[in-house]
C-alpha cells in the first residue's frame, strides 16, 4: 500500500485564503473556485451547523480569488474534488467518495505505478475560525497551517477518455465537460469499506486534532513536523536536502507527494485515520 499526501482546497492563488477549522472542530475544506465546473458554493452544506459554504465564506470575506480577485454570490462555481464528505450534497445510493486528477498531477500518480488499495491523505490550508456575538465565524489571527482533513482508499480507478462513466459519477467535475476526452484524466473511486478495517468505509474527513497538523508549532506552514519514519524515503517533489536540522522542508509546488512503500508509514496512516474519522 502506497500513501500519498495531497495537496487540496483553497491555496494563495486560487480561493485566496486557508479554509476552516470551525468552533466545533469540523475541518471544512473549501473547494477551490472554477468558472468551468457546474456546482456552486451555494449548493454544498457544511457538516456545521448546516450551513451552505457560501454563508461560511461570505462570514470570512465577501471575496474569493480566481486568479484576481471578485464577488462570492450564489454564482460562484466551484471545483468540488476530492468529494469525500457524504453529507456535502444529496446523494445516490450508488455514490462513494471520488477524486479526480488530470495533467501533470495525474502523470506523477501513473510514474508511481498508483492503484487499487493504495491511500490518498488529503491535506490543505487551514486556520482556526470562532464565533462571533452575532452567530458568525471569524478567522482567528495568523497564517495558519497544513492539516490532513481526510483521506480515499482507491477501490476502482476510471480512465474517463475511454472507461464507462457510471451514472452516479456523472455529476463529479473530470466526468464532464472537456477533461473527459483527456487522455491523462482519471477518476479513482473508493472501496466500501478500508482493506485492513471493514468497520471504517473507504473515506471520509476528519474531525480536527493537533496530531492532523503536518506543520511544525511556530514555523511557517510549509515546514513540517514529520514523524523520523519517514527519514530516508523517497518522497515525490523532495530530496534528501528536504529534511533540514530540526524540520522538513515541504514543496512549494506540486499536489501529489507519493510516499515510497513502506510498512511504518502504512501503518502510520492507518492509525490516523481511526483516530480521527468524523
Amino acid at each position: 500500500m502506497k500513501i500519498i499526501l495531497s495537496r487540496k482546497g483553497f491555496d494563495s492563488g486560487f480561493g485566496g485564503y486557508a479554509s476552516l477549522i470551525l468552533p466545533d472542530g469540523t475541518l471544512q475544506s473549501l473547494p477551490i473556485p472554477s468558472s468551468s465546473d457546474d456546482l456552486t458554493y451555494a449548493e454544498v452544506k457544511s457538516r456545521y451547523q448546516d450551513k451552505k459554504l457560501m454563508e461560511l465564506m461570505l462570514s470570512i470575506k465577501g471575496k474569493i480569488k480566481e486568479y484576481e480577485w471578485k464577488e462570492l454570490d450564489e454564482s460562484t462555481n466551484c471545483h468540488l474534488d476530492p468529494d469525500i464528505d457524504y453529507y456535502a450534497l444529496e446523494r445516490t445510493e450508488d455514490w462513494k467518495g471520488c477524486f479526480g486528477q488530470i495533467g501533470a498531477a495525474q502523470t506523477v500518480l501513473d510514474n508511481a505505478d498508483i492503484g487499487i488499495n493504495d491511500l490518498f491523505l488529503f491535506f490543505g490550508w487551514f486556520n482556526e475560525c470562532e464565533e462571533n456575538d452575532k452567530n458568525f465565524i471569524k478567522m482567528k489571527k495568523g497564517d495558519g497551517r497544513h492539516v490532513m482533513f481526510g483521506y480515499l482508499q482507491i477501490g476502482e480507478i476510471i480512465h474517463t477518455a475511454t472507461d464507462c462513466i457510471p451514472e452516479w459519477l456523472k455529476y463529479h467535475p473530470h466526468a464532464y465537460g472537456d477533461r473527459v476526452t483527456n487522455s491523462n484524466n482519471s477518476i479513482y473511486i473508493a472501496r466500501e469499506t478500508c482493506s485492513w478495517n471493514e468497520k471504517i468505509p473507504g473515506y471520509g474527513v476528519f474531525k480536527y486534532r493537533k496530531e492532523l497538523d503536518l506543520s511544525k508549532p511556530g514555523m511557517s506552514r510549509s515546514k513540517w513536523a514529520l514523524p523520523d519514519i519517514f527519514k530516508g524515503l523517497a518522497i515525490t517533489y523532495h530530496t534528501e536536502k528536504s529534511w533540514k536540522d530540526d524540520y522538513f522542508q515541504s514543496a512549494a509546488r506540486g499536489q501529489e507527494f507519493v510516499i515510497e512503500e513502506n510498512i511504518d508509514i502504512m501503518k502510520w496512516a492507518q492509525n490516523i485515520i481511526e483516530r480521527n474519522i468524523n
